[in-house]
Parts: structure tokens; C-alpha cells; sequence
């Protein structure tokens, strides 16, 4: 995914200005972009146990309300939502809404929908 990373960069910052709330893009392995949050958050840290989990599996994640997932080992951020980024058919990483507290009920929807545009963006990103 390293291609990408200057896509995950524009892409995190344009979803994140957008919704007004955190966004992170991870590799299999690491953060390698966000915005809407402090950089030393998360950037360049390693994924969390439970985000490897969730790419092992290939599948995304949506917050029932009360769970999240740790989006970086040792991190105290978590996110609300994941979305897989494929590339050529495997998963390559994960498209990260960072947990916001002050979301509306009414605005979480539309941020959702947001990610999942963000990962089938940058999933599109990987076949050109």
C-alpha cells in the first residue's frame, strides 16, 4: 500500500474536513495517514490487535454504540468504524472513523457512509 499513501493522505483529510471528525488510514501493518486528530495519536504507530483481527478476517466494522476498536497498539484512540481497502482482490488496510463523542445521531449515518466512500476510493486507487 505504500502507492497509496499520498491518496490515504488526501482522502483522510478531505473525509475528515467533511464530517469534522478524526480519520486514519492503516496499512496491514501500521497508521499511515489521518487528520482531525493530533498526528503523534496515531500516525506511524502499529495497528491494534483487534484492527489485525478485523483485517484477518476481512470484514468491516460498525459500532453497535458502546464497542469500538483500538485503532493502534499502545493508542488511547479508537474508532467507531472500519472499512477494508482492497487491493487486487486481498485486503491491503482499513479506513478509520475515529471515535467522536460529540456525534449527533443524525450526522453518524452520513459519516458512515462517508467511510465506506473513503475505502471503495482507495480501493478503486489500487487497480489503476
Amino acid at each position: 500500500m505504500g502507492e497509496l499513501n499520498e491518496s490515504a493522505k488526501n482522502m483522510a483529510e478531505c473525509i475528515s474536513a467533511a464530517s469534522g471528525i478524526g480519520t486514519a488510514v492503516c496499512d496491514r501493518d501500521r497508521i499511515i495517514a489521518t487528520a482531525g486528530i493530533p498526528k503523534k495519536d496515531l500516525l506511524d504507530k502499529p495497528v491494534s490487535k483487534q484492527l489485525d483481527e478485523l483485517m484477518r478476517r476481512k470484514k468491516a466494522f460498525i459500532s453497535s454504540g458502546e464497542d469500538t476498536v483500538l485503532a493502534a497498539e499502545g493508542g488511547l484512540r479508537t474508532a467507531n468504524a472500519a472499512f477494508p481497502i482492497s487491493c487486487a482482490g486481498d485486503l491491503c488496510g482499513m479506513f478509520l472513523l475515529i471515535k467522536d463523542e460529540d456525534a449527533k445521531p443524525g450526522e453518524t449515518q452520513e459519516h458512515l457512509r462517508l467511510g465506506k466512500l473513503a475505502s471503495d476510493f482507495l480501493s478503486r486507487e489500487t487497480v489503476e
